[in-house]
């Protein structure tokens, strides 16, 4: 059943929002359904001045460029941690102890709804997190990626199934190959939708990847057994920087002793991509 949204549920949404959630956000609507969105350039003007105060890598191909990182390699971080957000927080170096003890992704609630669909195949209404969402929009709650109504929640449902099947028989493309514009293009391009965005990943001092964005897509590659996906780094630890340019300017990619051989070997080094 094709439950991809119309006109009139677009009309209906629009409407239910304005009511319950404010004329704000009604505009705020008006302005994804009509793919007319200048936030990208906020975004990209605010990386620039954290580039200006040192807080962010000067290295537009370390913001705008996705590496093909190992899904069983990430991590999530533990609720402990701080949250930083997928576009507001890009190129950032920060310090600290966010961390430490990353707990393994497949613990993570949303693996655990993508595994009981995919791999179990079960029915999306015996699955806990559908089970779960469908309580909240009783309740008036919006939940799961922006759901307010039961039918939000069963299209929502129809994507992650449609997602699943594409990435199956076609491979897992990165949102450049989907749409033909760069990161930084898709930014600054007028229309910039934070949803269409690649999985996100921030690296901890020791190079370990946690997850920050895109956990249903990182869970259906898991699943799929891929070995390799594209991701973006939005955050790096200042630890795991300064290893990175020490790597860097050394010059000396075989022989260098600071890291173990698997470090050498890491993909956010990306040692043949200088600029």
């Amino acid at each position: 059943m094709n439950r991809i949204p119309n006109q009139k549920k677009k009309i209906a949404r629009l409407k239910s929002i304005i009511e319950n959630e404010g004329l704000l956000e009604g505009m705020k609507a008006v302005l994804r359904y009509a793919n007319f969105n200048h936030r990208g350039y906020y975004y990209y003007l605010y990386y620039k001045y954290r580039v200006l105060k040192g807080t962010a890598t000067p290295k537009e191909s370390d913001v705008f460029q996705t590496i093909q990182v190992n899904p069983s390699s990430v991590f999530i971080k533990n609720k402990n941690s701080n949250g930083f957000d997928k576009w507001m927080d890009i190129g950032e170096i920060k310090s600290g102890g966010w961390d430490k003890e990353p707990v393994r992704f497949e613990n993570s609630s949303v693996y655990r709804a993508m595994n009981e669909r995919f791999e179990k195949n079960s029915d999306w209404a015996d699955v806990g997190r559908v089970k779960t969402s469908l309580q909240k929009v009783r309740n008036g709650e919006t939940t799961w990626n922006g759901c307010r109504t039961e039918e939000d929640v069963w299209d929502r449902c129809a994507e992650l199934d449609r997602i699943y099947e594409s990435i199956k028989q076609g491979g897992f493309k990165s949102q450049e190959q989907i749409h033909g514009k760069s990161i930084k293009k898709s930014l600054l391009s007028g229309s910039f939708s934070r949803s269409q965005t690649d999985i996100a990943v921030h690296v901890g001092r020791n190079g370990q990847f946690l997850s920050c964005d895109g956990g249903h897509r990182l869970s259906m590659a898991r699943i799929l057994d891929l070995k390799k996906v594209p991701v973006r780094v939005v955050v790096r630890h200042k630890i795991w920087e300064g290893r990175r340019q020490k790597m860097r300017n050394s010059g000396e990619y075989e022989d260098n002793k600071l890291f173990e051989t698997q470090n050498i070997s890491h993909p956010d080094f990306r040692v043949n991509n200088h600029e």
